[in-house]
């Protein structure tokens, strides 16, 4: 392998973390995964809490912030997005699925991470119901059907990281067609 990059530290604790847990974020188990010393990982980073938190932010942003960015590039239509918010979600490689497992574990015995956990549950649940109220739908019942959407959403995770089949497109739209219904 060339020279790493701070993003291939960060992608080998992201795997380390779905197949190792949180054991796995050693830095000389990642260096020893890349194949490099561990002066590699000094060059990218100051100490092991910044690679922690370069790991968080960088799941933060492709498993929440750039969904979102590709949603709302999609269409203007709040209808035509909550497809494509699930749509994506539905479709996400079985890594992804692994990762949020792997994410939510860590997030039980840390209180850093689980603040995190917390801020990405947050920002997902709030768009998924500001979709549900650009439909029309009563701030509040948008509110409690972006709760059972969210709900249904991390459960496909879990059901897919084990190995099950992701939810058919039947049953995709289905599940739009319930939390956009009209109230």
């Amino acid at each position: 392998m060339g020279r790493l990059s701070s993003r291939n530290w960060v992608e080998a604790a992201l795997d380390a973390l779905v197949e190792d847990g949180v054991p796995g974020l050693s830095v000389p188990s990642l260096a020893s995964r890349l194949g490099v010393t561990k002066g590699s990982f000094y060059w990218h980073f100051a100490d092991h809490a910044t690679l922690l938190e370069a790991t968080l932010a960088g799941w933060e942003d492709n498993a929440t912030n750039e969904i979102i960015r590709y949603v709302d590039a999609v269409e203007d239509d709040p209808l035509a997005r909550l497809r494509a918010l699930v749509g994506i979600t539905v479709r996400a490689d079985d890594r992804h699925a692994r990762v949020e497992g792997a994410m939510r574990a860590w997030g039980h015995g840390d209180q850093d991470v689980a603040a995190v956990l917390q801020r990405v549950d947050r920002r997902r649940l709030d768009y998924a119901t500001d979709l549900l109220t650009d439909l029309g739908l009563p701030p509040e019942t948008a509110r409690r059907r972006a709760h059972v959407l969210y709900r249904v959403l991390v459960g496909e995770f879990a059901f897919v990281a084990l190995g099950d089949e992701p939810l058919s497109p039947g049953a995709v739209d289905e599940l739009v067609a319930m939390v956009s219904a009209p109230a």
